[in-house]
């Protein structure tokens, strides 16, 4: 074991206060035995949710900012894997790669308290969900090896795939959806060899086209390759003219919004 994994510092919850941005502090750590791979967080409320890679959506009380307390974990029951959240409203979507492919839908008007109100697979033999955006009624799923997918969860019971959109040898990993100009825009990342900001016109959602496209991945980028899941991470479009993309090899990269 090198000196660099001895040293490697365990997965959890880090908190920072923040009320000096130039200065952050940090106020608590939180782990659990076994359970240490925690990808992706949102916060609604007195309540965090924290994706766990063993034991689903981690619940958090925070009342008290600085000193989030463990109220539970969701779904119960055997042990599931959640690699990312999104809350849009109401609405608790989480990405979950096994032991079935699925994405979770929870009811989150108490926030401390979600009720699960359905689980979706979508219709595809390769792939699994890993992240996703919840957009006026539909949710953009990326769906790895598969590619993009749009559902229509304005009934949650009767969830339905009404696009998708598909390419060769390449990984779907992140995206942000947003209106510009009167129409529908998804910006889609992805990894491995075919790492890249693609850009499609979703206001059909049967019928994703694309209208730009950004390859992020040079061989000669330091550190490009050295991770099987490599290329772009992370999209958010804030609203202020601007696109950031996170890419593993090349940091922030920044476009103008289209």
């Amino acid at each position: 074991m090198s000196i660099t994994e001895r040293q490697r510092p365990a997965g959890g919850l880090s908190v920072y206060d923040v009320r000096n941005p130039r200065h952050p502090v940090l106020t608590k750590t939180f782990t659990l035995p076994n359970d240490n791979y925690w990808n992706g967080v949102w916060a609604k409320g007195d309540a965090l949710y924290v994706a766990s890679g063993a034991t689903g959506v981690l619940v958090f009380d925070i009342s008290t900012p600085a000193n989030p307390v463990l109220i539970r974990n969701l779904p119960g029951g055997p042990p599931i894997n959640v690699h990312t959240v999104f809350v849009e409203g109401d609405r608790l979507y989480a990405m979950s790669p096994s032991p079935n492919a699925e994405v979770l839908i929870f009811d989150v008007s108490a926030p401390q308290s979600p009720v699960l109100l359905n689980r979706v697979v979508v219709p595809e033999r390769y792939g699994y969900p890993d992240d996703a955006f919840a957009y006026q009624g539909r949710l953009y799923v990326n769906h790895t090896d598969s590619g993009y997918f749009i559902l229509d969860v304005a009934n949650v019971d009767n969830v339905q795939v009404v696009g998708r959109y598909a390419f060769d040898l390449q990984y779907s990993h992140a995206n942000a959806v947003g209106t510009f100009a009167g129409r529908t825009i998804a910006f889609e990342g992805g990894e491995q060899s075919g790492a890249h900001l693609r850009v499609l016109d979703v206001s059909s959602p049967t019928q994703p086209r694309e209208i730009a496209y950004f390859n992020t991945y040079n061989e000669t980028d330091a550190f490009r390759g050295e991770g099987l899941f490599d290329g772009a991470i992370g999209i958010r479009v804030p609203g202020d003219g601007h696109v950031y993309v996170v890419d593993t090899a090349r940091g922030l990269l920044i476009f103008d919004e289209p």
